[in-house]
């Protein structure tokens, strides 16, 4: 015998200010409206929008070529520059801020300050450091 689905509401809410009949939301609606706040802020940081200058592509190609395309983590990995040439054996290079850019946006281009890093590296550690790992948050253990 099949299941019955719950049924959906059909009642809405009034709007306080005109009255009128506000239908609620669907999951995929409401998701679209988050999604399109998130991209608006985002838009409008200035952190953000450094990452985006030729300066900052400048300097990432220039550390890339310097230091051998080489994580620097300790692991040693070769990395590639873009995420369209990426493997999973090679993947791609970050360029992380010693100290987050949000923190000391003055050294956001000073090249002592940045290290390259392969993308499975980063993410553990910044992982690790905004206590997603375990221990911390209680999430799973990702070994850094």
């Amino acid at each position: 015998m099949p299941r019955l689905s719950m049924l959906r509401t059909r009642l809405g809410t009034l709007d306080s200010r005109t009255g009128s009949v506000i239908q609620p939301m669907t999951r995929e609606q409401a998701d679209a409206v988050r999604r399109a706040d998130l991209d608006r802020a985002r838009a409008n940081d200035p952190i953000r929008k450094l990452y985006k200058t030729s300066r900052w592509k400048q300097l990432r190609t220039t550390l890339y070529v310097e230091r051998g395309g080489r994580c620097e983590c300790g692991c040693g990995c070769l990395t590639v520059l873009y995420e369209r040439e990426a493997s999973p054996s090679t993947p791609v290079a970050v360029f992380d801020h010693i100290e987050g850019a949000r923190e000391r946006p003055d050294l956001f281009f000073d090249p002592s300050h940045i290290r390259l890093m392969a993308k499975p590296c980063h993410d553990r550690r910044t992982a690790r450091d905004q206590g997603f790992a375990k221990g911390v948050g209680g999430g799973k253990s990702l070994g850094v």
